[in-house]
């Protein structure tokens, strides 16, 4: 029987109806085969022949045909399948670079600007997140029940005039709340990286040369897809009627669910610079905004917003960001920052959060893949997108305890968490913690890495290290 159950076991992947024709089949060839024999010789067979011949002749044929396929077949099994099955077993956090092409690859960060509600400048970012201030209930956004939701409104050069600046900018009043008010804090952000790097002539002139066009792409939240025709198209004549010099190309649009999407668009531009020879620049820019009661109202049917008795709930925010990229071969890229390759993890399915040390092990794979050798870590230098939720905050100190075991490095005096004072920002507050990585970096000359936990179960890690010393 147990030759026989191997048998079967043998033929999985078909269906079970194909299973039972093939047993069928074997034993009707036998017994028609055996009856001719017997047919053609004057024998009468015995019961026990009956038994033997009819049963067991067509079990051993069924043995010899499945023991011949198993010996056939390939041994191995496919990795992808195994790689998925380890992620689904939780057994163990699959880290892994990105891509494996171009490990060593690095990308030189020129500059930097955004609007955060925390701030306008990365300077002014990076002190709130180092204060420890989070987000405070909203004046307008209210909870099903009345009372005031947590929310964090982006700092602006309209200040409350909201509406006034969406009016000067010609934002389409068909689109959402939140889509305008991203787009206003885009307008913003972009403007004043062109102002650092471009000009605009009072008179357009043809005669003189001019650098490479500037490559912009535009990183948009996922659930806005059906209107990123239109929000492109808008940025586009935005930015026409700026003059640049350069100019900035067509936009190309890019989704990005949540900030480790961003930081996967990042290392992808990445590698891309990295093979590109030409001195061109590139724009990164990612806005995004919550702050709409009809998103409040859906976050807290689903009890998915934060409140005192939520504590892992989802805390509002808004803000845009844009960072200036070049390959780290070019003249400008000496004296500027470098990103470095990312890594992705898949957290542990655990029932005890505090054990799980995914994090703690992914800033070791973003760290050894760096482009740089003698680089050190001697203290915590962290910038995350990580909130108020009670979750992050524990990954985030469990994870600076395992990477920086003693005490006075690893007490988070360096370690800045931006999501505190700016809620979820997802891509934007993405790209900030890049660009605060890289003030960070460039100002103590030690690496810095710049870390993803908005996702539920993914995380993401990259190192920015700080300018190559003359």
């Amino acid at each position: 029987m147990k030759l026989a159950h191997e048998s079967m076991a043998a033929s999985r992947g078909h269906s079970p109806l194909r299973i039972a024709l093939r047993l069928a089949g074997a034993f009707i060839a036998t017994w028609v085969i055996l009856a001719l024999y017997w047919s053609a010789n004057p024998h009468e067979p015995s019961g026990k022949e009956l038994l033997l011949n009819g049963i067991g002749v067509p079990l051993l044929l069924l043995i010899g045909i499945a023991a011949i396929r198993k010996a056939l077949a390939p041994t191995h099994r496919p990795a992808v399948a195994s790689k998925t099955a380890d992620a689904h077993s939780g057994a163990a956090s699959a880290v892994e670079l990105a891509a494996t092409t171009t490990a060593v690859a690095s990308t030189a960060l020129l500059d930097a600007s955004m609007r955060l509600p925390a701030g306008m400048t990365v300077e002014a970012v990076l002190a709130q997140a180092g204060d420890g201030k989070v987000v405070g209930l909203h004046s307008k956004l209210q909870r099903l029940d009345g009372s005031k939701a947590f929310a964090a409104c982006a700092a602006s050069i309209w200040h409350g005039d909201f509406e006034g600046g969406l009016q000067a900018l010609d934002v389409d009043t068909a689109l959402s709340d939140e889509q305008r008010r991203a787009m206003l804090l885009a307008a913003e952000t972009i403007d004043e990286l062109m102002a650092r790097h471009a000009t605009t002539p009072v008179e357009p002139a043809n005669d003189a040369p001019s650098a490479p066009p500037f490559k912009l792409r535009l990183l948009l939240p996922e659930r806005w897809r059906a209107d990123a025709p239109t929000i492109a198209a808008w940025l586009d004549r935005h930015l026409q009627r700026g003059h640049w010099r350069p100019s900035v190309e067509p936009v190309t649009t890019v989704f990005a669910a949540h900030g480790l999407a961003a930081l996967a668009a990042l290392d992808t531009l990445n590698v891309e610079l990295a093979q590109q020879r030409a001195p061109i620049r590139h724009i990164l820019l990612a806005c995004d905004s919550s702050l709409g009661q009809r998103t409040v109202d859906a976050l807290d049917g689903a009890g998915r917003l934060f409140a005192h008795n939520r504590p892992d709930g989802e805390v509002l925010g808004e803000g845009a960001c844009a960072l200036l990229l070049a390959p780290s071969t070019t003249a400008d890229a000496t004296a500027a920052p470098q990103v470095q390759r990312l890594a992705t993890a898949t957290r542990e399915a655990s029932n005890e959060p505090q054990r799980d040390t995914t994090l703690a092990r992914l800033l070791q794979t973003a760290f050894a893949q760096s482009a740089r050798a003698g680089l050190n870590l001697n203290a915590c230098a962290l910038a995350s997108d990580a909130d108020q939720r009670v979750s992050h905050r524990a990954e985030m100190s469990d994870a600076a305890r395992q990477t920086w075991p003693d005490p006075d490095a690893g007490s988070g005096a360096r370690c800045r968490h931006l999501g505190l004072a700016n809620g979820a920002g997802n891509a934007a507050l993405a790209l900030a913690t890049v660009a605060a990585a890289a003030a960070h970096s460039a100002q103590t000359q030690q690496a810095t890495f710049a870390v993803s936990v908005s996702d539920a179960w993914e995380r993401g890690a990259l190192l920015v290290i700080p300018p190559t010393p003359l």
